[in-house]
């Protein structure tokens, strides 16, 4: 009879240690599906560009008023108006108010200095003086980033 019930209680056991090993495999797949899940939507290209425009939303724009990339500014962004050739004359019109001025900074091989100040209604105006060139003959390009 001993032996009987030292066999009952040992197939408990190795019952609760099955059922045990069952569920922490089970949880232990489950996390690894959820992080392969999360990691390839976190790694898509779509994912990264609408938290960047989220984030740290830009515009790329020339000193032809032409918007060459958007990158979640526009959301913000009414109109970019640029007049002039080497001093320039940027009004940035947003949408609706924002607080601090949009960073401003050109991207190619120009150098400006620039004081900007806050224009009419929600505008945000910036003087652009031309302090130094190498000679580049392209259009030049800012990137205006936009603090929400």
């Amino acid at each position: 009879m001993a032996g009987r019930t030292t066999s009952h209680i040992l197939v408990a056991v190795l019952e609760v240690v099955a059922i045990l090993l069952g569920v922490f495999f089970g949880f232990y797949a489950l996390d690894s599906y959820i992080d392969n899940k999360i990691e390839k939507k976190v790694e898509s290209a779509d994912y990264i560009r609408r938290v960047a425009s989220n984030v740290r939303p830009y515009v790329i724009f020339n000193t032809k008023g032409t918007i060459l990339t958007d990158a979640g500014g526009m959301q913000y962004i009414e109109n970019i108006r640029v007049e002039g050739e080497q001093d320039l004359h940027i009004v940035v019109t947003p949408k609706l108010l924002l607080a601090h001025a949009p960073l401003l900074n050109c991207i190619d091989e120009y150098k400006y200095t620039q004081n900007v100040v806050r224009g009419s209604k929600y505008d945000w105006e910036y003087n652009l003086h031309l302090y130094m060139s190498t000679g580049g003959n392209e259009i030049p390009r800012f990137r205006l980033e936009i603090i929400p």
